[in-house]
């Protein structure tokens, strides 16, 4: 079964659950099933051959449910299995309070229409980020090669109370 879970800390260190699928907007859309349970995406490409039609919403229209403090500062943790950046545009009306974030990106896309890292590198940059971690997460034995990286963005004036 497909579960999205969106958490957030309230006051008090409470966390509540939101039981929902993250895209750029709100839509209905096919989930695809990979050839394990852990690999489901609405990206055709999980190698699979099910699907099922699941409610999608962003993190913009989401953003009231979540109950963030308009002064809170936001950091967004993505694992949506090559959906990541289409995640991350979801909330592009709230920039102002996302300080930063984690999310995969791959040099080759793995699913078909994922964004390639350069055009979510450059979009980044574009709305005030910088890149301030890389972490293999892929790594092929065979040949030393990374195909996979969990990267970590926060704003660059973020950056520059740090010093």
């Amino acid at each position: 079964m497909f579960q999205t879970i969106t958490a957030t800390r309230g006051p008090g260190g409470n966390w509540s659950r939101h039981n929902t699928a993250l895209g750029p907007a709100d839509a209905d859309q096919k989930l695809f099933f990979g050839p394990t349970s852990d690999q489901t995406s609405l990206l055709t490409g999980a190698g699979g051959d099910g699907s099922i039609s699941v409610r999608v919403r962003s993190l913009d229209s989401l953003w009231a449910e979540l109950k963030f403090d308009r002064y809170q500062n936001v950091f967004l943790k993505t694992d949506a299995e090559g959906f990541d950046f289409q995640v991350l545009r979801g909330a592009e009306k709230h920039f102002s309070q996302v300080v930063g974030g984690v999310m995969e990106l791959r040099p080759v896309p793995a699913y078909d229409s994922e964004s390639p890292m350069n055009e979510v590198l450059n979009y980044l940059a574009e709305h005030g980020f910088v890149v301030c971690r890389m972490d293999s997460d892929s790594l092929q034995p065979a040949t030393g090669i990374c195909t996979g990286f969990n990267v970590t963005f926060c704003r660059r004036n973020f950056l520059t109370h740090l010093k």
